[in-house]
């Protein structure tokens, strides 16, 4: 199991930081760091949102360190990572659609990164919770 929580750590910690930057380019300097067109939705930036869920994932992953029990950590990360699948493979959907998937510095959109990352928390979520057989 501490495997799984040093994993987790590491990727809510990296999404952080992660959607983090992307939002402090999108919000303070307004352009994308990276050099990729970047989705808005209800009027901010879809990292915004990402940074948010990857915080929050942060917190309750680091509150099982030492307040709420490992299970309820587990099943609360799994439902925000879904969440997060959701929204971010919408916007993947919809930069297919529109031919902006490919570009940037990284080779594919931040969108296509945050889904990977929100896939792998949400496999070592479900991974967790069958160790702990619940």
């Amino acid at each position: 199991m501490k495997k799984i929580l040093a994993a987790l750590t590491l990727l809510a910690a990296g999404g952080t930081l992660f959607a983090g930057y992307l939002s402090y380019g999108q919000v303070f300097t307004g352009r994308c760091l990276l050099g990729q067109t970047c989705p808005f939705m209800w009027g901010y930036p879809a990292c915004v949102y990402g940074f948010g869920m990857f915080v929050l994932m942060l917190v309750i992953t680091l509150l099982a360190l030492g307040g709420i029990s490992t299970r309820t950590m587990l099943r609360l990360n799994a439902l925000i990572a879904t969440l997060g699948i959701a929204f971010s493979g919408w916007l993947v959907v919809g930069e297919i659609v529109n031919g902006t998937l490919i570009g940037g510095s990284l080779g594919v959109s931040s969108c296509v990164w945050g889904l990977a990352m929100y896939i792998a928390i949400l496999y070592f979520s479900r991974r967790g919770v069958r160790t702990l057989g619940v």
